[in-house]
């Protein structure tokens, strides 16, 4: 028997709520049950924070401050270290018999990084816990032939059922939580360990994780040319325009679901309606991604409020809750198949497109990030994802559109710049989006090319989106980096196809 003192250790990452987070449920139990000391934690890693292959840009970064900030303020006593995650729990191992409690990730390097803590605490004599959380469906799902599903229909027709029966757990209570059951446990002054010391306030702590987790705002391309995004689109102020605390999330849910779901199939692709930040979309895509609510809990608040038999029947319904399920088949992809984050999915389109390459390709993409293509909503668009590290999902699709079709550019330095950009980025999302708007994806089409001029026409008719996001000095009369009908024929060369006929603009 270890003479080493027994704690559990909840190990928090992008699930910072008390309602429905399994891992606190799970561990909080066991505390109460067994008297045994616990400690919530959260790891500023380094391997995340400070590679700029990763590209955690400043939006990201902001959020995780703000949130973690917030959040770490709920518990009496929360430690937050900062180094390698597989460094800090091999030194934590040496001093105590640690039961480890924590949520999954999907991600390749998550994933790694979970099983090498996961080895290093049995090595040292612990327990692991592990439960699934960022998806709620059966992710061993497979067709009848035995293979794995790529096309979205089959696949929402095999979890659809088992998605709408999510389950939640309750939400957990903190009052009662001995964080320190013996004078020789404190994890704050264990040696060998990087430990963020922040005072009780939240504006302090929420200072603090910012000053650590700043950084120069450069992007680093999948080819490694690096471009400072800070000369291309400044850091704004975002403060106004977004909400980083698990009540505010559920009251933004609550919100839509009782006024906006309805009518949501109607106006979800009307850019109009998003000019004033106010539109009919749900704008619950940082709360999924930080995890400050679950896709269980949306589930469940929606099932509350209609029957299930209303989902299919009524069509906006069944229409958000298909968005939802989009998320869920974007992860079962890369968990399946980890190498589309740098492949396509489609063995025919590996490796066989010929992308615009040097220079002119790298002036093409710095004109796409600072909103200067010459096709107005394109434009738009970029600037509001400048502005507020955010884009409305229509125009992901059209910008998306035009930088791999117009304007030839690799699929994955577009993914690389939402990666960076993007306060509500997922990973498995993020990829599946850019390879079906680069047509090399799972849920194969026949190659759609948007018409950035037929996009502003039927989702901005009257340019309200346009004027909120274009700078006031904008020339509506300035060429396109290259017209619309000579880039389309140039993008059915580049995808090797014969007939034009198969092909139109959307």
């Amino acid at each position: 028997m270890s003479s080493k003192p027994q704690i559990i250790i909840y190990w928090g990452r992008r699930d910072f709520r008390l309602n429905d987070n399994q891992a606190l449920f799970e561990g909080i139990n066991s505390h109460t049950q067994n008297q045994i000391p616990f400690f919530p934690v959260y790891i500023l890693d380094d391997n995340f924070i400070k590679n700029p292959g990763l590209n955690v840009g400043y939006y990201r970064r902001y959020f995780l401050a703000r949130i973690l900030g917030q959040y770490s303020h709920k518990f009496d006593n929360y430690s937050i270290f900062t180094g390698k995650p597989d460094a800090i729990f091999n030194e934590l191992g040496k001093h105590f018999r640690i039961d480890l409690y924590f949520n999954d990730e999907l991600e390749p390097y998550a994933k790694n990084r979970d099983q090498k803590v996961a080895e290093i605490i049995e090595q040292n004599g612990g327990r692991v816990y592990k439960f699934r959380d960022q998806s709620s469906i059966n992710l061993n799902v497979l067709t009848q032939t035995g293979n794995i599903y790529s096309v979205y229909t089959p696949f929402k027709n095999a979890v659809i059922e088992d998605f709408l029966a999510s389950k939640v757990v309750p939400k957990v209570d903190l009052n009662n939580i001995n964080y320190k059951l013996g004078s020789e446990i404190d994890l704050s002054t264990t040696s060998g360990l990087n430990f963020l010391k922040l005072e009780k306030t939240v504006n302090a702590r929420y200072q603090q994780i910012f000053d650590y987790i700043d950084a120069p705002d450069v992007l680093t391309l999948p080819n490694g040319i690096a471009i400072d995004i800070s000369s291309l689109c400044p850091r704004q102020d975002i403060s106004s325009y977004w909400y980083f605390d698990e009540d505010q999330a559920l009251e933004k849910l609550d919100q839509f679901l009782e006024n906006d779901i309805l009518n949501y199939k109607v106006y979800r692709d009307d850019l109009a309606l998003d000019a004033d930040l106010d539109g009919k979309t749900s704008r619950i895509s940082p709360a999924l991604k930080w995890g400050l609510v679950s896709a269980r809990t949306v589930i469940t608040q929606i099932l509350f409020r209609y029957p299930k038999e209303l989902i299919y029947a009524d069509s906006n319904l069944l229409s958000y809750v298909n968005e939802l399920i989009w998320r869920e088949f974007y992860r079962y992809i890369l968990v399946h198949n980890p190498k589309v984050l740098d492949l396509e999915f489609q063995p025919k389109y590996q490796n066989t497109i010929k992308w615009i390459q040097g220079d002119e390709a790298v002036n093409r993409f710095k004109l796409w990030v600072a909103g200067q293509t010459g096709y107005p909503v394109v434009d738009a668009a970029m600037n509001q994802i400048a502005k507020i590290g955010w884009m409305h999902n229509r125009s992901r699709m059209i910008v998306a559109s035009i930088l791999t079709k117009n304007l030839g550019i690799d699929w994955r330095w577009g993914q690389a710049y939402f990666r960076f950009m993007l306060t509500d980025l997922d990973e498995a999302s993020n990829n599946g989006g850019w390879q079906w708007a680069a047509s090399v994806g799972s849920d194969p089409k026949p190659i759609r090319i948007f018409n950035p001029y037929l996009q502003a026409q039927n989702y901005d008719k009257n340019e309200k989106y346009q004027q909120k996001w274009l700078p006031g000095d904008y020339n509506f009369l300035e060429p396109p980096i290259v017209e619309h009908k000579l880039a389309r024929d140039q993008a059915l060369v580049r995808y090797g196809l014969v007939s034009k006929s198969t092909v139109k603009d959307y």
